[in-house]
This record gives C-alpha cells, structure tokens and sequence, in this order.
C-alpha cells in the first residue's frame, strides 16, 4: 500500500506502485501540494483512487459530488496551520486534528514509532521502507510552501541517514495528473 507521514511542516511518502498482485510495478506519486499551500497525501491500493481524491479535494471537496466509486483509500490533508483533516474510505474527514505529526497507511506504526522518537517524516517514512512489506521504493517530500520542483524531491530509504547528502533521484512524471498546481505557493 504505502507509508505516509507528516512533522514539522513537511510531508513524505514512499513510491512503490503495486499491481493487484501485490508485485511491485514501478513508483508513482501519493503526496501533492494543492492551492493555498495544504498538504495530501493518499494510501490506496485502488489504482486511480489517489488522484481522483486530490482533484475532488482541487474541485472544493464538496461531499454532494464526492466520486460515486466506492471509497478504498486513506487520506491526510494538513493544512499551512498545521491543522489535519483525516479521511478513511469515506469523503467525510475527520477533524480538523492537531499533533505533533501523523502517519497513515500500511507501515504507519513504524513510521508513527520513529516520529514519536523525534525522526522527521522522510526518516519516518525510510524505516517503514525497511519494516514493511507493502512499503517500498524512494522516499519523496513535500513541504507547505516551497519553490515548485518539477517533480518532489526523490532519495533512497539511507540517503536520509546523512544530513550532507544530495542524492536525488527522478521518477516519471504522470502526465494524466498534474501532481502540484503551477500556482500553488504563490
């Protein structure tokens, strides 16, 4: 499925994108930056879910013209203030919540594990990559406001272990979705 967490203003995810088998097939996007600088990320293992919410979301959320697919996904939208709105196979959040920091999806003990212990949220999310099964590939990051980047930034799992690393990497971009809004941030 996937790991999502969020501290301090930044939220990071995993990559790997899995067929219905469960066999990993590549790496796709689940973390976005929409206008006014909020925050989603979205686990699902139902392909196109997570891009449907995040243009629901874009289209004013409004829950008469939620999709009329069945909801199979879970979904933190954390807004500039730090205020979360948290959505589980339904279009009706809950919230808003305030913490610390969250984690959703499939390795989110052991990312909540490594937040509660101070870990930022890619280091979060890079021990869900070595503890779950379901959790896998680069580690992306977003932050509220930021210059817009073509694509989020991309590492291994131990590049975040060094703080002087600059190891990046690209994925492909999606061109049926437009992951980050050219005006978001401005």
């Amino acid at each position: 499925m996937s790991t999502i967490a969020y501290r301090a203003g930044v939220m990071a995810a995993d990559t790997r994108a899995y067929s219905g088998s469960k066999v990993p097939i590549g790496n796709k996007v689940k973390i976005w930056r929409i206008e006014g600088g909020a925050l989603i990320g979205v686990a699902t293992a139902k392909p196109g879910q997570g891009e449907m919410f995040v243009q629901w979301v874009r289209d004013g959320a409004d829950p008469h013209n939620a999709p009329t697919s069945a909801p199979d996904f879970e979904a933190l939208l954390v807004r500039p203030n730090g205020e979360a709105l948290f959505f589980y196979d339904s279009f009706l959040p809950s919230g808003p919540l305030i913490a610390p920091y969250f984690a959703i999806g499939s390795g989110s003990q052991y990312a909540l594990g490594a937040l509660a212990v101070g870990a930022g949220a890619e280091a979060a999310v890079a021990a869900a990559v070595e503890l779950d099964q379901f959790t896998g590939g680069l580690v992306t990051r977003l932050e509220h406001f930021e210059p817009l980047p073509d694509e989020p930034e991309c590492r291994t799992g131990d590049d975040w272990s060094d703080p002087d690393s600059d190891a990046s990497h690209e994925i492909g971009a999606n061109p049926a979705f437009d992951p980050v809004p050219a005006d978001a941030g401005s």
